[in-house]
């Protein structure tokens, strides 16, 4: 060893040297850290709602869930395209909507299911004035107490469809705005 080149484990603990002072370095951490170490790691009970609105990466993330939500709801309860009527057992519900340079209109009706005659609506395609642009009267069948009436429209800016039908002898008519979204 003499003028060589130093072993190789001769030189790692020469040149291991560790300035580590535990006590030193607590005695510089804050508080929790100290806590945390001279009792365990103990975490709080921090709730669910501090859980969810905490940071604000959760706070962003929970208003968002909360504003789509509300989002949700409110075009549920909402639903400005279609019109419904009831009367007894029976009730319909009436959709419009712009498809091309067409409106598509149903209507569609549940009542008993012993119901098997025949059903005749008259559509009317109204414009931004409520006159009527357009007429078609529809006959549809009864099947297991439901039935689909549908119409197509040639759009000249209809704004609404009026559906009226003859149910249990009483006229009932449902008013339905055209979706043009």
């Amino acid at each position: 060893m003499n003028g060589g080149p130093p072993d190789s484990d001769d030189r790692q603990q020469s040149e291991l040297k560790f300035y580590y002072n535990r006590d030193r370095r607590l005695q510089n951490a804050p508080e929790s850290v100290r806590n945390a170490w001279e009792q365990g790691y103990l975490p709080k009970n921090r709730g669910f709602l501090r859980g969810l609105v905490g940071n604000p990466g959760s706070r962003s993330i929970f208003i968002a869930i909360v504003i789509l939500s509300a989002l949700v709801v409110a075009l549920t309860l909402l639903d400005g395209g279609s019109a419904s009527v009831r009367d007894g057992t029976f009730e319909a519900k009436l959709k419009a909507f712009l498809y091309g340079e067409s409106v598509f209109v149903t209507l569609n009706c549940t009542d008993s299911p012993d119901r098997t005659d025949t059903f005749t609506v008259q559509f009317q395609a109204l414009d931004a004035d409520n006159s009527v642009v357009s007429y078609a009267e529809v006959t549809g069948i009864w099947i297991d107490g439901s039935l689909a009436v549908r119409n197509v429209f040639t759009d000249y800016q209809i704004k609404a469809v009026r559906a009226a039908f003859i149910v249990h002898g009483r006229t009932l008519e449902v008013l339905a705005t055209v979706d043009r979204s």
